[in-house]
C-alpha cells in the first residue's frame, strides 16, 4: 500500500494557516513569526513532510534532470554505461 505524500497544504489545514504561511516558514522567510515557525517545522517533523523537488524544480527552471537516449537497454553496454552516469552524477564535486 503506498504511503500518502504530506504536503504544505496539508501542514497549513492541521495549523489552520495559508499555505503560502507555510512555505515561507519552511523556507526560514523573515516575517514568519518565531512560534509560527516552531509550530509549523514541528509539525512538519512529527508528519514526515518532504519537499516535491520536482516541483520546486519546475518553479526555479531548475529541475538537474538529465536524460539519456539509447538505442537500446536490452544488450550490457547501455544498461552498464547508464548505470555508470549515475554513480558518477550522484557523487559530489566530481564533475
Amino acid at each position: 500500500m503506498k504511503k500518502y505524500r504530506v504536503t504544505i497544504t496539508d501542514i497549513a489545514r492541521e495549523l489552520n494557516v495559508s499555505a503560502s504561511t507555510v512555505s515561507r516558514a519552511l523556507n526560514d522567510h523573515s516575517t514568519i513569526k518565531k512560534e509560527t515557525k516552531k509550530s509549523i517545522k514541528d509539525l512538519a517533523l512529527k508528519l514526515d513532510y518532504k519537499p516535491n523537488l520536482q516541483a520546486q524544480g519546475l518553479l526555479q527552471n531548475k529541475t538537474y534532470t538529465i536524460g539519456i537516449v539509447v538505442p537500446s537497454i536490452t544488450g550490457h553496454f547501455f544498461p552498464l554505461l547508464s548505470r555508470v552516469f549515475r554513480m558518477l552524477l550522484v557523487q559530489p564535486d566530481i564533475i
